[in-house]
């Protein structure tokens, strides 16, 4: 992250209220951003005077009628936002007394990042492409969060293009930009230390989520060379949201997901754990020249090796979005494709997408808590109609009478097909009287299966959950249902073994992923015990001095 940040003013004329306001922003922002505050005449004074922040990037306000004329022709590509007045008649000792004036305040701070022009000169990346589709809406998002100040340029192209910025230079062009790529080229995450591919690791964690990174540092601590890979962005479900995580340990304030994993990558780092966010596995399969050892084949955008070699093998590797057409070759699927390529259909739903649909006509398939939670929040974000589609309802009966005291339809049918009408989408429907429903955007909230379809795919003998013809989470120690007793977290490969949301029976908990994390450590030190494996598992070229398995004899 550069010194020179950006910055954003927030005006205020309550000497205590903005110096609150202040740092439990900063701290919201992780410090990525500086948040200056300032009275009425200070503002003026900042704004017109020789040292104005080079870096600007917004201001918040009580009254979005403050600056002068001359002062918003001067800042024009400087977003202005007024907060909500319930957010700065907050008397007590945090920040926010009632979810309505927190959700105000993430509002405002959500328009300030999405609708912001700022000036190239305040930009750490700038981004082309088309705006209104569900990638676009992603990058910006995780921009967002990290705290990280671009400029976006509208262009009819297939993909997003980033050019990144350093020391007031551009970097390289990055064609069909994806997450992880921005990890690496805003040096967000660096370099592993060794070149991939030509390393023996002790321990490959696959996925990058509180479970997993919670195993790589643990192993990295007790010595063992440590890689960790992951196919989209470093913390899964836990850095989607600006929410905060009320109740892990040590954070009487609530933690959010981005810090909690901005935290877990610094600890890796300083532990030499090696991550690498832009590599997918593929196929798991045993070494055929080393025994007790396997290899991960892998696909990488930037190319390079095809495969990794691993003495143990740790599967964090989460969930993924459930289709709505499961057959990827069925007229259906292949239908809705190019309607979620132009933003028109989106899987998942961030807070943020409710401010770009005012006034809207939305539908959320979905019967889930989240679904009906998104719906509350479209209905008072402006959205002139919403509606959900679910075959089978499943949230609470409490959120159910709140949607219906806000007069949010609830439609009990199957999704048949998706029709793109130009401005709008078509829903075809059955086991309804209704048959077809329009809309200007449809959210797809049906939940998350199991990332384990390259797991039964593998060669190597892993039991999972579930039908063969629609693999379930992964089964573990007592669940394989073995004669002996099994390790904690093992699978049914030796030396493999699973954790987080990917395990059967998991509770999708950040504080609980990560005891998995660290309990699965302890399971693998008693694994490479057991008639010293650790001789033949781990990697004795260049061993840790903090590694206890150690060959004397080499």
């Amino acid at each position: 992250m550069p010194a020179d940040r950006p910055v954003i003013l927030l005006m205020h004329k309550d000497a205590r209220l903005r110096q609150r306001l202040t740092g439990q922003m900063e701290a919201w922002c992780d410090g990525s951003i500086e948040v200056i505050g300032l009275n009425e005449d200070e503002l003026h004074t900042t704004l017109n005077g020789k040292d104005a922040p080079k870096r600007l990037v917004g201001i918040l306000t009580a009254d979005a009628q403050t600056l002068t004329s001359k002062e918003v022709e001067k800042y024009r590509g400087v977003r202005v936002e007024a907060l909500p007045a319930d957010t700065f008649a907050s008397a007590g000792d945090s920040l926010f007394s009632s979810p309505r004036e927190e959700r105000g305040f993430e509002c405002a701070m959500e328009r300030l990042f999405f609708k912001w022009t700022p000036s190239e000169s305040a930009c750490e990346v700038a981004l082309t492409g088309k705006s209104n589709t569900d990638q676009a809406m992603r990058l910006r998002w995780f921009l967002f969060l990290q705290g990280i100040a671009y400029s976006w340029h509208e262009a009819n192209i297939d993909g997003i293009d980033a050019t990144p910025k350093r020391d007031g230079k551009d970097g390289d062009l990055i064609k069909g930009t994806a997450i992880a790529d921005l990890y690496i080229a805003l040096g967000i995450i660096p370099d592993a230390r060794n070149a991939f591919g030509e390393r023996l690791y002790d321990l490959v964690v696959v996925g990058a989520g509180p479970a997993g990174l919670s195993a790589a540092v643990s192993a990295a601590d007790n010595g063992l060379s440590t890689l960790v890979i992951e196919s989209a962005r470093p913390g899964g479900s836990a850095v989607s949201s600006i929410n905060s995580i009320k109740n892990y340990l040590g954070f009487p304030g609530g933690v959010t997901g981005t810090k909690l994993i901005k935290l877990a990558m610094e600890q890796a780092r300083q532990l030499a754990v090696d991550i690498v966010p832009t590599v997918e596995a593929k196929l798991l399969k045993l070494d055929p020249d080393r025994p007790l050892r396997y290899l991960i084949e892998v696909s990488s955008r930037n190319g390079g090796p095809a495969q990794v070699s691993a003495g143990m093998v740790l599967l964090a590797c989460g969930t993924t979005h459930r289709p709505l057409f499961p057959n990827e070759l069925s007229q259906e699927a292949t239908r809705e494709k190019p309607l979620r390529d132009t933003g028109k259909i989106q899987y998942g739903m961030q807070s943020c997408d409710a401010i770009g649909v005012p006034k809207n006509d939305v539908v959320i398939i979905g019967g889930g808590d989240t679904a009906g939670q998104a719906a509350r929040l479209f209905k008072r974000s402006g959205s002139t109609s919403v509606r959900l589609i679910t075959k089978k309802t499943e949230m609470s009966r409490r959120l159910r009478k709140l949607l219906q005291q806000e007069e949010i339809t609830i439609t009990k049918a199957e999704v048949i097909d998706l029709v793109d009408e130009g401005a709008q989408v078509g829903v075809k429907l059955k086991g309804s009287k209704e048959k077809f429903i329009s809309a200007d955007k449809v959210f797809v909230l049906t939940g998350g299966d199991p990332h384990v379809k390259w797991i039964a795919d593998s060669p190597v003998d892993i039991k999972l959950d579930g039908k063969s013809s629609k693999p379930g989470a992964i089964k573990t120690d007592i669940h394989l249902h073995r004669r002996r007793k099994e390790l904690p977290f093992a699978t049914s490969a030796e030396g493999v073994f699973a954790v987080g949301d990917v395990r059967i029976h998991s509770r999708r908990r950040v504080g609980q992923a990560v005891g998995q994390g660290v309990a699965a450590t302890a399971s693998m030190e008693q694994y490479l015990d057991y008639k010293d494996r650790w001789k033949q598992v781990l990697d004795h070229t260049n061993p840790s001095p903090a590694r206890r398995w150690r060959d004397t004899t080499l």
